[in-house]
């Protein structure tokens, strides 16, 4: 290049051809920089970006092709409609990381809701992440095909690796316990994950989603651990912690393996810190002085960042009965809030204390149930004006089960419900100590508010209302 330059100076070139020769030198060498061939150039969370997505989703609308609103899917979570899936058996070859990052890629699925909102007559996506466990099938978080508070009707979609709408027509298995959840899409040619559940600690383990909206972002890390998360005795479930980065709007997309199979998918991030700085010494309810909390050595910093999944072992578990599922086959589903509750929310409705108060305790003796379950059954007891004399004893006790059994996104909720429990026992202090933990368990600065209003009607004396 440098010989060319100087035999076209010599050569007596204008110095606008010299210019573009420069320009034509410049372009080169950029091109040879630049990603390779087929690499897609992902947004940048610009969120105008959607509009392709919404004119899709109107399509689907106005073609009558959408079909699980926020009412069918709540009735389908509860009561799943299983059928046949074909899931591929797992890779045993090791591939490069780039190789990963496309099969990832591939097998990624966006899913979420289209909806209306209750402040407008737009209509707008909310979508997760997601991945393909067969060419009609997707698999992603539970907590991910909740309907949102604000969403006055929606219809639960798909979007694949190409940008493709696809409706989900139908709740295949549900696990709210494992935060998983298996949805059949119509017209779905997917690229299926294989699942693996035989890892060990150190193994590589990959993630490709969309971090607080960045997408396409593809990160490595390895396993961590296995570990026994919520519940108590059979409540308790297999999590699994990685070093691979995610953040909110991660939550569903797949964890792989160095084969490019999934090892599990996203679930919650656990920020870790020392504890609270330390506050003044204070008397317990039962007048006794409790020694302070040791201070916070590096000021309330988080010091690690658990990021967990849901490991493929227990999807493969929610998956087993589709895997020879035939028509007329009945499949054991967990069970559900209704299911467990029916005696209590019955009593409740006939305004009979002394029937919901026994069935509040059967619940309370149960093994085998849901943190969120205890809370709401406490959350009642505590608060409905159709149980004029609840147990408030036995809505403490539903309430610290519950805590023990949070995840990270529920944690400062129950321990809400906990805190209402020991002030109505007449534990003041406790509560007031309760309720910091529940405003310290969150980053949402509107619930953060309402904790806080909650926690200085306690320092008052006070009893706050039931939002």
């Amino acid at each position: 290049m440098i010989a060319g330059l100087l035999a076209a100076w010599h050569g007596g070139l204008r110095m606008k051809t010299l210019l573009a020769f420069f320009a034509v030198a410049a372009s080169l060498i950029t091109a040879s920089l630049a990603q390779a061939p087929g690499v897609p150039i992902e947004r940048n969370g610009n969120r105008k970006q959607d509009g392709p997505l919404l004119s899709k989703g109107n399509k689907l609308l106005e073609a009558g092709k959408l079909q699980l609103s926020i009412e069918a899917i709540k009735e389908q979570i509860k009561s799943p409609k299983p059928g046949l899936v074909e899931f591929p058996p797992p890779n045993t070859q090791p591939l490069p990381a780039r190789d990963v990052a496309r099969i990832a890629r591939e097998g990624h699925v966006m899913v979420g809701w289209y909806y209306l909102c209750t402040r407008c007559d737009h209509w707008h996506l909310n979508l997760a992440g997601g991945y393909a466990v067969a060419k009609d099938a997707v698999a992603t978080c539970y907590h991910c095909v909740q309907p949102a508070d604000d969403m006055r009707k929606g219809f639960l979609i798909a979007v694949d690796s190409a940008g493709e709408m696809m409706p989900v027509i139908a709740v295949l298995a549900a696990s709210e316990r494992a935060d998983g959840v298996l949805l059949r899409v119509e017209g779905g040619k997917l690229a299926p994950l294989p699942m693996n559940d035989s890892i060990f600690p150190g193994d590589a383990a990959y993630c490709y989603s969309s971090p607080l909206g960045q997408s396409g972002y593809f990160s490595d890390g390895i396993v961590n651990r296995f570990y026994t998360h919520g519940g108590t005795g059979k409540g308790k479930n297999l999590r699994l912690n990685v070093s691979t980065d995610w953040a909110p709007g991660s939550s569903g997309a797949a964890v792989l393996d160095q084969a490019g199979n999934s090892i599990g998918h996203v679930a919650a991030i656990e920020p870790l810190r020392e504890g609270p700085t330390d506050p003044p010494p204070a008397n317990d309810s039962k007048g006794e002085k409790k020694r302070p909390q040791k201070p916070d050595r590096f000021g309330g910093a988080t010091l690690i960042t658990l990021h967990d999944a849901t490991p493929a072992r227990s999807m493969l578990e929610l998956a087993k009965p589709l895997r020879d599922f035939k028509p007329g086959d009945v499949v054991a589903t967990e069970q559900s809030n209704d299911g467990i509750t029916a005696a209590f929310k019955e009593s409740v409705a006939k305004s009979d204390s002394a029937a919901a108060n026994a069935a509040a305790r059967k619940i309370a003796e149960t093994e085998d149930v849901d943190s969120l379950i205890l809370n709401d059954v406490a959350w009642t007891l505590l608060t409905s004006k159709a149980v004029e004399k609840p147990d408030i004893n036995i809505a403490e006790k539903l309430a610290r089960r519950s805590v023990d059994g949070a995840t990270s996104l529920t944690k400062a909720g129950v321990t809400d419900t906990l805190a209402r429990a020991l002030f109505r026992l007449g534990k003041k202090d406790a509560a007031i100590e309760t309720q910091e933990q529940a405003i310290g368990a969150t980053a949402d600065e509107q619930m953060k508010s309402r904790l806080k209003k909650t926690l200085e009607a306690y320092r008052r004396g006070e009893l706050p209302n039931a939002d």
